[in-house]
């Protein structure tokens, strides 16, 4: 929100900036969620909310406790492998661009 007031000239327009952005601006364009979005989102609830479920806490405990088999530990180091080199593909075949810096 500190940026709006450096960069707008009159108080007036940074009133219309915030009201914009919490969604009472008088713009009719609506937010469009593509598909993919809306997946990553459900998945980022579930997987957050997993963490606060009875199951979630025992699978904790168990990871911190030191109790987890080589296996265990093997599985999860090559699930975030992967889960990296699917990442880095996503951002490398779409047109986004997370790094801002690299335009310049």
């Amino acid at each position: 929100i500190g940026w709006i007031f450096f960069r707008v000239e009159k108080l007036e327009h940074a009133a219309g900036y915030v009201k914009a952005l919490f969604g009472f601006g008088s713009a009719k364009h609506s937010i469009e969620l593509q598909r993919d979005s809306l997946v990553m989102f459900a998945l980022a609830i579930f997987f957050s909310l997993f963490c606060y479920s009875v199951r979630g806490e025992k699978f904790q405990e168990k990871i911190y406790s030191g109790s987890l088999k080589l296996s265990g530990y093997f599985l999860a180091t090559a699930t975030g492998i992967v889960l990296f080199i699917l990442s880095l593909s996503y951002i490398t075949a779409g047109n986004f661009n997370p790094f801002i810096y690299f335009r310049f």
